[in-house]
């Protein structure tokens, strides 16, 4: 899809070239009718009664349209997915003719409660939030898509997996696999209770999560994690996770075949502009048909 070189080739001449790249690829992205989206905003009450700041992005269409939510990194809510540092802006998807919801997660913005940092309140927050999408006339009813950025795919397993077939797929944009990985992205700053704390963490740890939802699941990953630099296990540790889940509909990295988990990853040219260029490929080919692939689980073993 987007130019992408060994690494030892790389400096900063080759990057500024690829970007200049990915910007032509991203504008390619775009050609097709023009839409105008417009934004609902609302609130929504998690089941412990907080209220949920909530913005629902969506175009005039004809017939039910596919849908999304965008679930945030560690720290942010919908501000930061209308940044321009945004890798997933609702505008834009919605443009494509996605409905979008984005929402304040309990504790940040907007929204009422403290932050849970991804945890039974913060999954919750996702849940009420596909099921408002779902009662909408104009969303198809075969299930919505959970983009999660970063540490957002915390929320996003957990709801998951409460959600069942209501949820399609989850896009896992670099986030965190577990405990050790989360430790290394917040430092000092880590939002646990403390790194042993095996109760805590058993609520919110992505490769622990995965292995009970009943989804599609794709992971991108850059050779150059937006958090992280160079450090890669985390998307390696949640392929390997994801494999090990019998119930999953199927899973990529990348742009490798479904279901292969690949010794040696093809990853993601580096850089926001190639990030955001491969969240709209991937989530206009994943809403393109309201039927997800469902290869055979044999495949992953």
């Amino acid at each position: 899809m987007l130019l992408d070189l060994n690494e030892h080739l790389r400096g900063p001449r080759v990057d500024a070239a690829l970007n200049a790249l990915d910007r032509a690829a991203l504008r390619l992205l775009r050609v097709r009718p023009r839409r105008s989206a417009s934004v609902e905003r609302l609130r929504l009450r998690s089941m412990a009664g907080y209220p949920i700041a909530v913005e629902i992005y969506r175009t005039e269409a004809v017939g039910p349209q596919p849908a999304v939510v965008i679930c945030p990194d560690h720290g942010e809510g919908m501000a930061a997915s209308r940044s321009a540092q945004s890798v997933a802006d609702p505008r834009e998807l919605a443009r494509a003719g996605v409905t979008v919801a984005v929402f304040d997660p309990a504790g940040r913005g907007d929204s009422w409660g403290e932050d849970d940092h991804g945890g039974p309140e913060h999954q919750d927050n996702v849940v009420q939030v596909v099921l408002h999408l779902l009662s909408l006339p104009e969303v198809r009813p075969c299930g919505v898509g959970l983009v999660a950025i970063g540490a957002g795919n915390q929320a996003a397993l957990g709801a998951a997996t409460a959600l069942g077939d209501r949820v399609a797929w989850v896009l896992d944009y670099e986030g965190p696999a577990d405990r050790e990985t989360n430790a290394a992205l917040y430092g000092e700053d880590h939002p646990s209770r403390g790194a042993d704390d095996t109760t805590w963490w058993a609520e919110r740890s992505p490769s622990t999560l995965i292995r009970a939802a009943r989804c599609g699941y794709l992971r991108l990953q850059a050779e150059e994690d937006h958090r992280l630099g160079d450090e890669l296990r985390h998307a390696q540790r949640m392929i390997a996770a994801a494999a090990q889940s019998d119930g999953l509909r199927w899973l990529q990295l990348n742009d490798h075949p479904f279901n292969e988990r690949p010794p040696r990853p093809r990853w993601m040219p580096r850089g926001r502009v190639a990030a955001r260029a491969a969240v709209l490929h991937k989530i206009r080919a994943l809403t393109a048909s309201p039927t997800a692939p469902l290869p055979s689980t044999e495949a992953r073993r």
